[in-house]
């Protein structure tokens, strides 16, 4: 097969990847979120309901370090093959069990699917489109994004219309799918593992300060996002401006789209900053801080609902730069080591979402005496959601701090 050729089999697999990806990130959102009521129908209580996402969550993380070390060696394809495997044998099997064993198993190796998967589809990026690796990057990003938004308002309605296990099996039968187009397309053009020392890669990733710099930009921004979306800022906006569950829900969705939108939008905001990606970054850094400030003193003196979106959105933007910050260091990294260094720039990303989480829920559980009980829900006062932007503003601070120190990486004009 000529190079032409293998070119373009290797573009039908990337595009069947981002379409896989769709699916993992969608994965996120599912369980237990939108079958919480019908998992709990089965006998579960929520502690087992919350360790089914725990796990999921745990895998994924885990999977970023144990793959990642190996992905440059391993190359795109043969990790979209991999990780599609484990993550469509997961998302199968979960629907069709009632075992809760076999649910958090399942769990498991969909989480295990899913973090090796955007890693095969980070990789193929890099290896395609190298010059064009922001814009084909945030693209991705932005598909994957739509998946938590497809997973959350669509899915929904879906299990209403077919029941859960249905509903669950129809994006697992879709992944399964693509990754027989992966399988078929990728057939006699994947590239032999690469030899080398993959531990002397990840030395090096971790060996320099620019990486833990921006490990530390990024990885803070990511913590107050996933807070926001997923521990408290629906419950924030029917607590505190007495939304009901469906409104707080929208504003919630359009979130998450907006954040997917940043991530589309990456290219032509580094045209507009001339290439300066460090500008960039310390710009939107501080906009999460500022609507982190906004936050806890809207809270303090009383909260708006209009000044509360705004906070919302300007905590939430700087998570729609993930492919800036992709591009940044893979520009810090040599090129056999991209793949290693994205993998570690997510897995310390979901360190501390994995962290950022129990503390907002230690900040709500300190002012639970003070909590109002309406119509047998338990409504939180004002100053609990401040201290949680409290907590926002050291993350923020830390991330900007952080961005200083990163390096320019902006490639110089001939």
């Amino acid at each position: 097969m000529d190079a032409a050729g293998v070119r373009s089999r290797r573009q039908v697999v990337f595009c069947c990847g981002v379409f896989l990806f769709f699916f993992t990130s969608m994965s996120k959102v599912l369980v237990p979120g939108v079958v919480f009521d019908d998992l709990a129908a089965l006998g579960f209580s929520a502690g087992a309901l919350a360790a089914l996402a725990s796990g999921y969550m745990c895998t994924y993380s885990f999977s970023q370090l144990a793959v990642g070390i190996f992905s440059d060696r391993w190359g795109g394809a043969r990790l979209l093959l991999f990780g599609g495997g484990f993550f469509a044998a997961g998302s199968l099997l979960f629907p069709l069990c009632s075992s809760y064993p076999l649910l958090f198993a399942a769990r498991v190796m969909a989480g295990m699917g899913s973090g090796t998967v955007f890693l095969g589809v980070a990789k193929l990026i890099g290896d395609l489109y190298p010059e064009r690796f922001a814009l084909v990057f945030g693209l991705a990003m932005f598909l994957g994004y739509l998946g938590p938004i497809t997973g959350v308002l669509p899915m929904t309605w879906l299990i209403v219309l077919v029941k859960w296990r249905w509903a669950l099996l129809t994006p697992a039968l879709l992944s399964l799918a693509a990754l027989v187009l992966i399988a078929v397309a990728s057939h006699g053009i994947i590239k032999p593992v690469t030899p080398g020392n993959s531990f002397a890669a990840l030395r090096g990733v971790l060996a320099s300060r620019n990486n833990w710099l921006l490990f530390g930009a990024s990885s803070v921004v990511f913590g107050s996002y996933y807070v926001l979306l997923t521990v408290m800022g629906q419950k924030c906006l029917m607590d505190s401006c007495r939304m009901s569950r469906t409104g707080a829900s929208v504003l919630i969705t359009a979130m998450a789209l907006l954040v997917a939108l940043c991530n589309l939008g990456t290219g032509v905001l580094l045209k507009c900053f001339r290439g300066r990606r460090k500008l960039l970054v310390i710009v939107v850094s501080l906009l999460g801080v500022a609507g982190s400030l906004l936050g806890m003193v809207m809270f303090h003196r009383g909260p708006v609902l209009w000044l509360t979106a705004a906070a919302f959105v300007l905590v939430s933007v700087p998570a729609g730069f993930f492919s800036l910050f992709g591009l940044i260091v893979k520009e810090l990294n040599p090129p056999e080591r991209m793949g290693i260094s994205v993998s570690m720039l997510n897995f310390f990303a979901f360190v501390v979402i994995s962290a950022s989480g129990p503390v907002a829920g230690l900040l709500l559980n300190r002012y639970a005496p003070l909590a109002r009980i309406v119509e047998g829900v338990r409504v939180y006062p004002p100053a609990a959601y401040r201290d949680i932007f409290g907590f926002f503003v050291v993350l923020g601070a830390i991330g900007l701090c952080c961005c200083v120190g990163v390096p320019e990486t902006r490639p110089k004009r001939s």
